[in-house]
């Protein structure tokens, strides 16, 4: 979410897309981060469900990026929150 990036990144240089579907489609990895709700300010994180659809990585969202991208994440996982489990547990 737009509101839980800094704004400096894009003073760093970064590219920043507000569309995590238009920021994949190129992608040759993919690192996702845990959300840790509990230390997401009230205001800034959209629910749970919202951020599922506008940012977590499934079978359809998988289906759009590049055959041989390297999905990372450090764990553990919120399963069904930031990656689905087809995701995590397939190839």
């Amino acid at each position: 979410p737009t509101t839980l990036v800094p704004r400096i990144f894009e003073k760093m240089g970064c590219r920043v897309c507000g569309n995590v579907d238009e920021g994949l489609r190129d992608a040759d990895v993919v690192n996702r981060l845990r959300i840790q709700r509990g230390r997401q300010r009230q205001g800034m994180f959209p629910g749970v469900g919202e951020y599922r659809a506008e940012f977590g990585l499934d079978r359809a969202r998988m289906a759009g990026l590049k055959p041989d991208v390297l999905i990372m994440h450090p764990g553990p996982i919120n399963r069904g929150v930031e990656i689905d489990a087809d995701t995590a547990d397939g190839e």
